[in-house]
């Protein structure tokens, strides 16, 4: 009887001894997607009793533990993975300086940039411009730092543009100069949105494979697209739908195709909050900042039309919906080559799209049940997977490079 007394007091006191960390997150995405794709992480680490600082400009999902600051003013220049010329480069520069500027006279930006020493950890992306921003003051103060990442063979932001333009805006406003960036950021520990049962190529010592987590949900809430129960569902979750410039005549066939030959099938599109589109159509819903997991969840959804996105894939994966891919750019064409092998759906060339082609391949997708079985067996792979544990993960790795400030090691 003592013994189980001593355990059971042995227990308590440990319980005790748990430690909440305050954890400053960068999270200042210009559309809500973004953040959703991370939003689980933190979500996590608030369930661990950490305090978390959060600056982004949404607000849903804040909770306990989380302290919102708004902030509008970090926007990502565009930049696509190509080489730049000359014309491209200068146009590059001048927009980055731009963006960092106006970070740089932010107020409160600024003021979490001083006061970075009262944090235990730093959590960003480290595929943003603003990571250049955030990491020097982390690192002259030693704080740990703990990258996330949407995929492994992402192309940064050009490191030499970055660095001038933050060399020139120090002198501008009378700056201490800081490292833009120390030549072991590639050894930082990186949560990275992939898993074994889509990328077997060999990964860094120093990525942490939590592939799915974007697909997290408490399953117990009442489903708010419950409305949508009765009809057959098919799911467009377009960027190219958002963005102005790429708005082209993909978009016109894709709608025409869905409102003439799919009218029997309730078409859901996403679209980015406050965006407007003019489609006049009884079988095609826009919704504002969709809750993607939620609307696949049901068991009527049946097939995601997306930009082949890695988190689109994963999204296919867990609720098992097949995918019909459109890639705009980069690692869109791998992740797109990936759907087809592995027989979670089919791809179809972006920019030389027919109607004939479309009609075709969403039938094929809606009634051939090679895609369903497939991805089904994959589900079920993946879902068996240890690396769905995705909160003893990241517990782990929060407590571990608290204790021991992996960034410690290498500064000395």
């Amino acid at each position: 009887m003592k013994q189980y007394i001593f355990l059971f007091l042995y227990a308590i006191i440990n319980l005790k001894m748990v430690t909440s960390h305050k954890i400053l997150a960068i999270y200042p995405y210009n559309h809500y997607n973004g953040f959703y794709k991370f939003h689980n992480i933190i979500l996590t680490m608030v369930s661990d009793n950490n305090i978390i600082t959060l600056l982004n400009p949404y607000e849903e999902g804040i909770r306990n533990n989380i302290s919102y600051i708004k902030t509008n003013t970090i926007y990502e220049p565009k930049f696509f993975n190509k080489t730049l010329k000359d014309v491209e480069y200068k146009n590059l520069f001048e927009e980055t300086e731009k963006t960092l500027e106006n970070v740089y006279r932010d107020e409160k930006i600024n003021f979490y940039l001083e006061n970075i020493k009262n944090y235990d950890i730093l959590l960003t992306e480290k595929t943003k411009l603003y990571h250049y921003i955030f990491t020097p003051y982390a690192e002259k103060n030693k704080i740990p730092i703990l990258y996330t990442r949407h995929f492994y063979d992402v192309t940064l932001f050009p490191f030499n543009i970055v660095k001038n333009v933050i060399d020139n805006l120090n002198k501008k406003f009378n700056r201490e100069k800081l490292n833009n960036l120390s030549s072991y950021d590639d050894k930082r520990l990186i949560l990275i949105n992939t898993d074994k049962t889509i990328y077997t190529e060999n990964k860094s010592p120093y990525h942490i494979e939590i592939g799915g987590i974007n697909c997290v949900h408490n399953d117990s809430l009442i489903n708010k697209y419950k409305y949508l129960e009765n009809e057959k569902i098919i799911l467009v979750n377009l960027v190219s739908i958002n963005r102005e410039e790429e708005q082209s005549d993909f978009t016109k066939i894709l709608f025409n195709v869905l409102n003439k030959y799919f009218n029997q099938y309730k078409i859901i599109v996403s679209v980015s909050k406050n965006k407007n589109i003019v489609y006049v159509s009884k079988n095609i819903e826009f919704i504002n900042d969709l809750n993607v997991n939620e609307l696949l969840s049901l068991n009527n959804t049946l097939l995601y039309i997306s930009n082949s996105d890695i988190f689109s894939i994963y999204e296919s994966i867990v609720y098992k919906v097949p995918l019909l891919v459109f890639p705009i750019s980069g690692h869109n064409y791998k992740n797109a080559n990936i759907v087809v092998n592995k027989n979670l759906g089919l791809k179809m060339d972006t920019f030389n799209i027919s109607n004939n082609e479309l009609v075709e391949n969403i039938n094929i997708l809606l009634n051939m049940n090679l895609y369903t079985k497939t991805i089904t067996k994959i589900s079920e792979e993946f879902k068996n997977s240890k690396q769905n544990n995705y909160k003893n993960i990241i517990t782990f790795w929060i407590d571990y490079i608290i204790k021991y400030n992996p960034s410690s090691w290498l500064l000395n």
